[in-house]
Order: structure tokens, then C-alpha cells, then sequence
């Protein structure tokens, strides 16, 4: 977040884009990504508490997680798009 984000905020402020939003989408794409990715230390730590498969847990987590997805996807591309 903090390498890739320093160079997203950067071509944000330099392009006009508003830069609160960018920042928003870095940060929510941060814990999404911690907590889809089967190299995530908290996705792996759950399925060892559960006694359950990881791979299980990741589906259900995209099971759950496209309708979110797709609300802030929308949202992001309606205040991008209408400035």
C-alpha cells in the first residue's frame, strides 16, 4: 500500500483526479486483498481456527464479497466519471 500507493496518489493529484478517492479505493483494495489472498497471514489464520480449508474460505468470501465489490465499483466510477 505504501509503495504502489505513493505512485497511484502521485499520477492522481498530477491528472486531477480527486485524490480522496483514490486514497479510499487504495486503502479498501489494501484489506480486500489481505483478506482474499491465500498468501494472507488473517485468511490463513482463520481457516486454522475453524478447522476448515482455505481454499473453501476464499470461495465464500467471493461468494459474499461481489455485491460490495460492484455498490463501490459503481460508486468510484460515478465520481470519477462525472467530476
Amino acid at each position: 500500500m505504501s509503495t504502489i500507493g505513493v505512485a497511484l496518489m502521485i499520477m492522481a493529484r498530477e491528472s486531477h483526479v480527486n485524490t480522496h478517492l483514490v486514497a479510499g479505493a487504495i486503502i479498501a483494495g489494501a484489506y480486500v486483498g489481505d483478506r482474499a489472498s491465500p498468501m494472507s497471514s488473517s485468511a490463513n489464520l482463520i481457516a486454522t481456527i475453524t478447522s476448515t480449508k482455505l481454499y473453501v474460505n476464499l470461495k465464500n468470501i467471493v461468494i459474499t464479497g461481489w455485491l460490495p465489490l460492484l455498490v463501490a465499483g459503481i460508486i468510484y466510477f460515478y465520481h470519477l466519471a462525472i467530476p
